[in-house]
């Protein structure tokens, strides 16, 4: 039995409305085809509205290649992996200096925490002292 298509959810709706939209700005050869097609696509696009999944579908559908399909799948699929991702455990960057680094370091060790539990664990404290 063949597998059922792709079909963009009414909860992707708007991530995938975006990456379109985006793709179509950059003028980059999306969707594949010639200038024509590409040209006839973007003029179709604008009518969609942002919450019309169905309408979404029938576009994508009609104008994008299983490429475009597969880069939209995997751009959906890690936009819902970071929507039911928790609060605490999505991820930051900082810079920090040697001495900084090398001093949290020591305590995490010490305490056999991560770099992130030794900075919630002392800053919590911090925060307690001063926003009781």
């Amino acid at each position: 039995m063949a597998r059922e298509k792709y079909k963009i959810t009414k909860d992707d709706s708007a991530t995938a409305f975006k990456w379109i939209e985006n793709k179509l700005a950059k003028y980059n050869g999306f969707p594949s085809g010639d200038f024509e097609v590409r040209f006839e696509a973007g003029e179709k696009f604008p009518k969609i509205k942002i919450t019309d999944f169905e309408e979404l579908n029938t576009w994508c559908e009609k104008w994008m290649n299983s490429k475009e399909w597969k880069q939209l799948k995997n751009t959906l699929r890690a936009a819902r992996k970071r929507r039911m991702t928790k609060l605490d455990d999505r991820k930051k960057s900082v810079d920090l200096t040697a001495k900084a680094h090398f001093m949290l370091s020591q305590i995490a060790k010490r305490d056999g925490l991560t770099l992130s539990e030794t900075i919630v664990k002392y800053l919590r404290v911090e925060m307690e002292k001063h926003w009781p």
